[in-house]
């Protein structure tokens, strides 16, 4: 039945425990591999399959010289009062004040509990007038654009309040535990094997090395980002992991073509 634990042994105990986890998460890992997998190549793929950024002011012809729109002048504090009474539910956060000679200047700013990307609701108004241009309410605007702006907010779940971020954090840790319940099964599956190697270790002593080396490498991690910044660990982390992901590529093809020539050899002798 549906949620229910085995206590045989401790294999069949994580078993079930691996896919009890397994299928209750289903859904929010998938929406995390989905929304993760477009956001690491956004920058490859939005142009060829989407082109510029939906919904986002193109002028028709430009107004001004370059020179001349950057030199236009504005008063911050009218910008933001004219985007208050135009776009009441719009936080502005940035002001972006054009130089291609269109002549504009685009508030940019979050429509609290919604949930779409951080700071990519526009509202594009005159230089001069200040009157209202172009605006970009996701809510409004077609399924692709939704869709387009929903990625970001739905990966780290930033758009709900501490409520949201709690329940990304529980599914955070039973995404480890599908980690640590899948690696105790594959110990003791493989035990009896590992045992006639004189390098056997027993399963708790082996866990305790695997968790102390983890939490050991987070502690790295983590004070290389608080004295260099999230690129440094960021690329230790990539490097060192596809660099072992290749190389056990690598191994196991070697291998495969070693016994392959070795069998063809003894069929041949």
């Amino acid at each position: 039945l549906f949620a229910t634990i085995r206590k045989k042994s401790l294999r069949i105990t994580m078993a079930d425990y691996h896919k009890l986890i397994g299928v209750t998460t289903l859904v929010f890992n998938l929406m995390i591999a989905i929304t993760g997998a477009w956001l690491g190549l956004q920058g490859l793929l939005q142009r060829p399959i989407v082109g510029d950024r939906p919904g986002t002011y193109q002028p028709e012809e430009m107004i001004f010289s370059k020179e001349e729109d950057a030199a236009l002048t504005v008063d911050y504090n009218d910008v933001y009062e004219a985007s208050r009474k135009l776009f009441p539910e719009l936080e502005p956060k940035t002001f972006a004040p054009s130089t291609d000679g269109s002549a504009v200047i685009t508030v940019r700013g979050t429509v609290p509990r919604t949930a779409f990307e951080r700071f990519h609701f526009q509202l594009t108004l005159d230089k001069k007038t200040l009157k209202e241009v172009h605006r970009l309410d996701i809510r409004k605007e077609s399924l692709g654009t939704k869709l387009f702006y929903i990625q970001e907010s739905m990966h780290f779940g930033d758009w709900g309040g501490l409520i949201l971020k709690l329940v990304y954090a529980f599914f955070g840790i039973t995404s480890g535990f599908l980690a640590l319940t899948g690696f105790v099964v594959y110990l003791k599956r493989t035990e009896k094997k590992r045992m006639e190697k004189p390098k056997f270790i027993e399963l708790k002593p082996l866990l305790l090395r695997w968790t102390y080396g983890i939490l050991s490498a987070i502690l790295i991690l983590l004070i290389l980002s608080l004295l260099f910044g999230v690129v440094v660990p960021s690329l230790l982390v990539v490097v060192s992991a596809y660099g072992t992901l290749i190389f056990l590529l690598f191994r196991a093809l070697f291998l495969f073509i070693k016994r392959k020539i070795k069998s063809k050899r003894l069929l041949t002798d």
